[in-house]
């Protein structure tokens, strides 16, 4: 599994709310974050933990949880796991 943590940098975006506060309007969420990998992230991290633990199952082989930051700036990235 994979995600990135990375954000742009607001002076680069236009804002019709404050960035850093959360509002809530129309039925919608808008604030820094509202929507991106942030919640894939712990989603998917939550629920593997969750999973063996309530299974007590094994893995046959190591599980890697792989966290990209500055993916979107040009981030050196490694080509597969093994370059980690």
């Amino acid at each position: 599994m994979a995600g990135h943590t990375d954000v742009f940098p607001i002076e680069s975006q236009s804002w019709d709310t404050a960035p850093f506060r959360p509002e809530v309007k129309d039925g919608r969420l808008y604030g820094r974050g509202a929507c991106d990998m942030k919640g894939f992230n712990i989603g998917t991290i939550t629920g593997q933990t969750r999973h063996v633990m309530r299974s007590q199952c094994r893995a046959i082989r190591p599980v890697a949880r792989l966290t990209i930051v500055r993916e979107s700036r040009g981030a050196n990235r490694p080509r597969t796991l093994q370059d980690l």
